[in-house]
């Protein structure tokens, strides 16, 4: 399953690839650096009682691709493994609160994300 990252003058983007982008049921986030509240690395295990609206969900294989709403609040998830993961947490955005994504390097992901971030 693939993700790419990129990083343009204004916006984060996370590009889909494959079958993540399938399971997903989308292509890309483009995510403006003024909403991003914050930019983490760290471990995230969702909860049980996510509800997805649209995508993928194999709690026993740890496999989440898609958007899902626990407790008020919208996150867009896209993992497979119980690795650290890049986690935005997102202030102002139209649909989401958290944007949760595996990628090969997550700790050089959030900081050069960090660099763009406009406080």
């Amino acid at each position: 399953m693939g993700r790419k990252v990129r990083f343009t003058d204004n916006a984060f983007i996370l590009e889909l690839t494959g079958m993540t982008r399938f399971f997903a049921l989308k292509k890309r986030m483009v995510i403006p650096y003024h909403m991003i509240e914050r930019a983490i690395v760290d471990y995230f295990q969702a909860p049980f009682w996510l509800v997805k609206l649209p995508g993928t969900a194999i709690p026993w294989l740890n496999i989440y691709e898609g958007t899902f709403f626990y407790k008020g609040y919208w996150y867009f998830l896209s993992y497979e493994r119980k690795v650290p993961l890049v986690i935005l947490e997102l202030k102002g955005h139209p649909r989401y609160n958290f944007v949760i994504f595996e990628t090969a390097d997550p700790t050089t992901t959030v900081a050069e994300l960090n660099k763009r971030l406009i406080k």
